[in-house]
């Protein structure tokens, strides 16, 4: 049987005589598969195809000190395909060796600490699963014919303009990301979404990092009223009778802040069809490394909830705080106001911001990928009896006289909007 040495020089000399690196891409080839005696020849390769150059072999050979009959034998091998997969295979071979023997190390954490052990176990399997996934391209007209009168589901925001504006909330690959400056209701918001989600039969999830069970049980009674003179005992029936299924986890269940592993785990184990987070400076990431900045965890979770969204084809929404300058806009924050990164609104595919000042909710949607962008939309807002009534646009183009004085404020807005 050849030897390991001989069959990676023997590689990359057959990839540089047929002058074709794209065997090694499409092979996914990396340093890391061959011995270390040989990183430097398959770097020196590399670095000369990337400026477009394939080596002569008598450069090779003295640069990296072969012999004649070794350089010939290397020349006269041809199953390069067969060589890629054997140098594939053997580093999985060594790789989980490797891993597996870490694991051995630990093994009285099955007894002593068997949650730590088992995250162990998980971190050595997503490290191995990346082993064998490979991306292929689709066709991207194959079964196009499916999609004619295919109008595609959506969850309705609970709000009708909203509705109008963005046409609910999408089912995959949606992050909305609602950005406002403390106390400005965005967890008002977050449950009024859930609510109306859980209303239209909805398996509905809320990670809320800072209230308890308690405070969003106070706070769903004051949502699930529905005119000004309800009851909280009528509140609490109108719940029951309609059977919302609405799962939370806080900071107490999880003991600490969630992950986004802990989110997909919650998605999974109650198979959730949307989700609210509250919020995303009370989120951990959990692959990142000691003194990574606050900028890049926030884009790393968002990133991973987007991915989140698509895998289980449901909509996140994604509350954020604004910093301080955003707070300071007239009609509210603008997208470079998201708090400690820009990466979060390049990995939503809505961005929603919101002001209220005395009683009047702004609400500006700066990103839309599924619609137009730069609207607004504005809501007389009472949070504690979930009133919200959408004021009329006007545009002063199209106003010919002054209203007469017996206009009353009443005429700007629209009917009433509950769940």
């Amino acid at each position: 049987m050849a030897s390991r040495d001989y069959i990676e020089k023997a590689l990359l000399l057959g990839v540089v005589k047929q002058k074709n690196w794209n065997l090694m891409i499409l092979n996914h080839m990396q340093k890391k598969f061959f011995s270390f005696a040989n990183h430097n020849l398959y770097q020196y390769i590399e670095d000369e195809v990337k400026n477009n150059n394939y080596p002569e072999f008598s450069l090779l050979q003295v640069r990296f000190g072969m012999s004649d009959q070794e350089l010939q034998d290397c020349l006269n091998f041809d199953d390069l395909q067969g060589a890629c997969n054997y140098l594939v295979d053997s580093y999985k071979v060594e790789f989980l060796n490797n891993r597996i023997s870490e694991l051995n190390e630990y093994q009285n954490e099955m007894i002593t600490n068997p949650d730590s052990y088992i995250e162990r176990i998980g971190q050595v399997y997503k490290d191995t699963v990346l082993l064998s996934h490979h991306t292929s391209a689709v066709d991207l007209f194959d079964g196009i014919e499916n999609q004619l009168g295919n109008e595609k589901e959506t969850i309705s925001t609970g709000f009708k303009e909203l509705d109008d504006k963005l046409k609910g909330w999408q089912r995959g690959e949606e992050l909305v990301v609602f950005m406002g400056r403390t106390g400005q209701g965005k967890s008002w918001l977050g449950l009024k979404f859930a609510i109306t989600a859980a209303l239209a039969g909805e398996n509905v999830g809320i990670y809320s990092g800072e209230m308890s069970k308690e405070q969003l049980q106070e706070r769903i009674i004051c949502c699930a009223k529905q005119t000004y003179t309800s009851t909280r005992e009528e509140a609490i029936a109108f719940i029951r009778a309609n059977k919302l299924s609405i799962k939370i986890i806080t900071q107490k269940e999880l003991r600490g802040r969630a992950s986004v592993a802990d989110i997909e785990r919650f998605i999974v184990e109650n198979n959730l069809t949307l989700v609210v987070v509250d919020q995303l400076s009370l989120m951990e990431d959990t692959t990142c490394k000691p003194g990574t900045p606050l900028r890049q965890q926030y884009g790393n979770i968002s990133m991973d909830l987007f991915t989140l969204s698509s895998r289980y084809t449901l909509p996140i929404i994604l509350l954020v705080q604004s910093n301080r300058q955003g707070g300071e806009n007239k009609n509210g924050p603008a997208l470079e106001n998201i708090a400690e990164s820009d990466a979060v609104a390049q990995n939503a595919t809505r961005v929603i911001s919101m002001k209220n000042e005395n009683g009047v909710l702004t609400l500006n949607i700066l990103k839309n990928r599924y619609g137009d962008g730069n609207l607004v939309q504005r809501y007389d807002v009472d949070y504690g009896k979930n009133k919200y009534k959408p004021i009329q646009e006007i545009n002063p183009q199209l106003i010919t006289r002054k209203p007469t004085r017996s206009t009353t404020t009443s005429s700007m807005f629209r009917s009433n909007t509950t769940f």
